[in-house]
């Protein structure tokens, strides 16, 4: 017996070494499998195929190449956003905030990926965090488009005196008086502040008299959701003194009489 454990012995150790490369040849060939290289050359046609997947609502698929090309690629914005938007459209909102957190550290100034991460944390109910990442653009803006952008995102989660703000801060910071009549007369509308919306009402039909027809049915719907009559009329009568020559003017102090009643 003894001899025969001896054979046995030698055998295994002879094996031993082509075990051995034979387990590394394994694992070399079933490597690639589960996390594919990806030249450079090839990113485009990586994010065309994950878009289809996209387009045939096969998430999973696109989550898949989205997170490979990010594992090699992390600096690629283009990457960055597209991996966001399958976690925000599967409810993966608590992998949003540490992706695009470290993506701002790479481009601090990414106007995009600020508002994105405030979606983020307004949804995982982190609203100062929120609120943060939005008004960080603010700091150095210098036209109407980010302090419209940031407005926007107060508005879609129904936060109206923070938009107010920032539409009033434009107005400040950019000496631009008349900006965003439209948009703070929309938005004291949506608030039933009636009066402060046809003051914004009457700046935006004096800069923009070809909206004259929308703004007259704005004030016609108001006059029969308010019961702030006497306040508006005077507004609007105090308007047309003192620009007697303004047909504009005029127009709407009579499209609001007459609905609420006044003429």
């Amino acid at each position: 017996n003894h001899p025969r454990r001896k054979i046995d012995g030698d055998i295994a150790r002879q094996r031993e070494p082509f075990m051995k490369t034979l387990l590394i040849l394994i694992c070399l060939y079933i490597a690639p499998l589960g996390a594919q290289t990806i030249q450079p050359h090839q990113i485009n046609t990586e994010m065309q195929k994950a878009r289809t997947f996209e387009t045939q609502n096969d998430l999973a698929n696109a989550l898949r190449i989205y997170a490979n090309l990010y594992a090699q690629y992390p600096a690629r914005g283009d990457v960055v956003l597209r991996l966001e938007n399958i976690y925000s459209r599967t409810g993966q909102h608590a992998k949003i905030v540490p992706l695009l957190k470290q993506h701002l550290k790479q481009s601090p100034n990414d106007i995009i990926t600020h508002l994105k991460l405030g979606d983020a944390l307004f949804i995982l109910e982190k609203k100062d965090e929120a609120f943060t990442q939005w008004e960080h653009l603010l700091k150095n803006a210098t036209t109407p488009h980010v302090f419209r952008l940031v407005a926007e995102k107060y508005i879609k989660n129904s936060v109206y005196d923070r938009a107010n703000t920032v539409y009033r801060q434009a107005r400040l910071i950019l000496n631009l008086p008349d900006l965003f009549a439209k948009e703070l007369a929309e938005l004291a509308e949506r608030q039933t502040h009636y009066t402060e919306a046809i003051q914004e009402y009457l700046i935006f039909v004096r800069i923009k008299p070809q909206y004259r027809t929308m703004i007259e049915a704005r004030l016609r719907d108001i006059a029969k959701n308010t019961e702030q009559h006497n306040e508006i009329f005077d507004l609007l009568a105090t308007e047309v003194r003192k620009f007697p020559t303004n047909r504009n003017y005029l127009g709407l102090l009579i499209e609001y009489a007459l609905p609420a009643s006044l003429s």
